[in-house]
């Protein structure tokens, strides 16, 4: 639960985590010519950590030497307005809500700023998705990115 964990802590236990799965499984995939499809990688530690936890420009910097320049090519962002993905996650079946979950409407908007602001920044690489409709509609929209950068 670690629901006293100090900020940084928290920045620290994610960076070194990221590190391992890089070494332990996406270098050796690229090694071979494989394509890695991973879930939140540096731009949700700088949006969770950075901007919820309010730490700044740290996490993006403690990212950059654990991934040692590894990056993804595209990152695909799931924007909903906050009060409708909390409410999401709370008539969700069999779903107890997690440490961050549980956090202040004010931890998740900045968590979305730190998104909006990353989108911004690199719309190339970044693809926000209108999250508000139906999981078919969401799949529906990331398939035709998938589509679209694999040539499908």
């Amino acid at each position: 639960e670690n629901k006293a964990m100090d900020a940084m802590t928290e920045m620290f236990l994610y960076t070194a985590a990221r590190r391992q799965h890089i070494v332990e499984y996406i270098l050796p995939q690229l090694e071979q010519g494989k394509t890695v499809v991973t879930d939140r990688f540096t731009d949700s530690s700088i949006a969770y950590q950075g901007y919820g936890r309010q730490l700044g420009d740290v996490v993006e910097q403690v990212n950059k030497i654990a991934t040692q320049g590894v990056e993804p090519h595209i990152t695909i962002y799931l924007e909903i307005p906050v009060e409708a993905g909390i409410a999401r996650k709370q008539v969700e079946k069999n779903h107890t809500m997690d440490r961050m979950e549980l956090e202040k409407e004010t931890f998740h908007n900045r968590v979305r700023q730190g998104y909006e602001e990353a989108w911004r920044a690199n719309p190339q690489r970044i693809k926000k998705i209108d999250a508000s409709g139906s999981i078919e509609d969401v799949f529906i929209q990331i398939k035709g990115i998938l589509d679209q950068l694999f040539s499908f």
